[in-house]
């Protein structure tokens, strides 16, 4: 009867032993932590009034699957909450923006630093008014420089410069390196169906005696 006895408590005490054992795996097997994301790139470029975006990331939700968001808000960008890929339409501001991913899930979150560079560049025509409508040409290139063309008594005369932003403000200051000729640009930039250019024509970089108006749409 003892033997019996023996042997019945061996088994509850095995099988006891088998219930834990199989619950410490389910306890190992639901671990999560946080997710771990690499993208292929942390700089990206944009051209201007483009639509575009990044490359997917590589995902381990790490037992617990998550979502994608962004920091903050920027204009003309979103992210997909899924598979977080970045995409931009044309409203995207030019300019270098620098972003944070946030990828979180039950157990907490990583932030990945994401530069999205959208330089100003592409050819605006349009006209300008100095005393007489004229043709106007601005070719704006991602480097900082840029060409206008003015067509002037049927001759184009073709100046040289560069261009930088101030807060909203696009300003360029150019010469024409025939006659040695200064003048300035400085407009605003108007993004939205169309990308568009306007402001005053000044005789020199200080942005004093306007000489007249102008407005020019990417082409």
């Amino acid at each position: 009867m003892k033997t019996i006895l023996f042997k019945s408590k061996l088994i509850r005490l095995f099988i006891a032993f088998l219930i834990f054992a199989s619950c410490s795996k389910d306890d190992e097997s639901s671990t999560v932590d946080i997710p771990t994301v690499n993208y292929t790139a942390t700089n990206f470029d944009a051209t201007f009034f483009q639509t575009g975006n990044s490359t997917a990331p590589t995902i381990d939700w790490n037992g617990d699957q998550g979502t994608f968001s962004l920091s903050a808000p920027l204009a003309g960008l979103n992210i997909d909450s899924i598979n977080g890929i970045l995409s931009w339409d044309k409203t995207l501001p030019i300019g270098i923006h620098n972003l944070q991913v946030i990828i979180t899930n039950s157990a907490g979150q990583t932030v990945k630093n994401i530069t999205l560079s959208n330089p100003l560049q592409g050819v605006f025509t349009g006209f300008i008014i100095n005393g007489n409508s004229e043709h106007l040409e601005m070719e704006f290139f991602s480097d900082g420089t840029i060409i206008v063309k003015l067509e002037d008594s049927g001759s184009p005369p073709t100046a040289y410069g560069t261009w930088t932003k101030n807060n909203t403000t696009i300003i360029a200051n150019l010469t024409n390196p025939e006659n040695g000729v200064q003048a300035s640009f400085s407009g605003t930039l108007t993004i939205d169906t169309t990308a568009k250019y306007t402001g005053n024509l000044y005789s020199n970089p200080n942005l004093t005696d306007p000489l007249g108006v102008f407005e020019v749409v990417l082409h």
